[in-house]
């Protein structure tokens, strides 16, 4: 953790110390910004070395999201809306513990909101923003579209009552796009 960044990207041979002098002269220019985000600027890395050599700087593990099947149950202690809200991936729960990740794993505001709303003690590790965004696309889509099948199981709308002008136009979308289809009650399907 005492590591600097510059540091680690000259230790596994991703900068050479001519292009780590010339982005701290830059730095030194423009305040405020990262050293890391001006490499990647220049071409000089990738987001995802940067992204690793940072989980190394803290400390923490990186984690590649891209093949990742997360339990439903795992799932289901953070809501869809929360999970795209703090762009967060719950990976996990061990030893009482929500193992989230997160693109910054130190973000006091993101960990606060995710023990607020799980009522768990959070354990983050560190993700590229772009692979949590996708996984919790492609794992909350799924989960959305099974709790809305759910949902409607649960309410269904009754065969004998008078359809009304939404009813009307899912069945025309179901027609149109027969995806929409499977939203439907099978008394309703032609």
């Amino acid at each position: 953790p005492d590591q600097r960044l510059g540091q680690i990207l000259l230790e596994d041979s991703l900068i050479s110390q001519a292009q780590l002098d010339d982005a701290l002269a830059k730095q030194r220019t423009l305040p405020g910004k990262h050293l890391g985000q001006l490499l990647i600027e220049k071409g000089v890395v990738t987001p995802e070395q940067v992204d690793i050599a940072m989980a190394r700087k803290l400390g923490i593990p990186f984690v590649k999201l891209q093949d990742f099947q997360a339990p439903a149950n795992t799932l289901s202690k953070l809501s869809a809306d929360l999970a795209l809200q703090l762009n967060a991936f719950p990976l996990a729960e061990i030893g009482g513990k929500l193992i989230v990740a997160l693109q910054d794993p130190l973000d006091q505001k993101v960990l606060d909101a995710l023990r607020f709303n799980t009522k768990m003690n959070i354990e983050s590790v560190k993700a590229s923003a772009q692979d949590i965004s996708m996984t919790v696309h492609k794992h909350y889509g799924t989960f959305d579209e099974n709790e809305a099948l759910e949902d409607m199981q649960m309410d269904p709308i009754r065969a004998n009552a008078k359809a009304n002008e939404s009813t009307h136009v899912i069945e025309q979308e179901a027609h149109k796009n027969p995806s929409c289809a499977c939203l439907m009650p099978s008394y309703y399907k032609a």
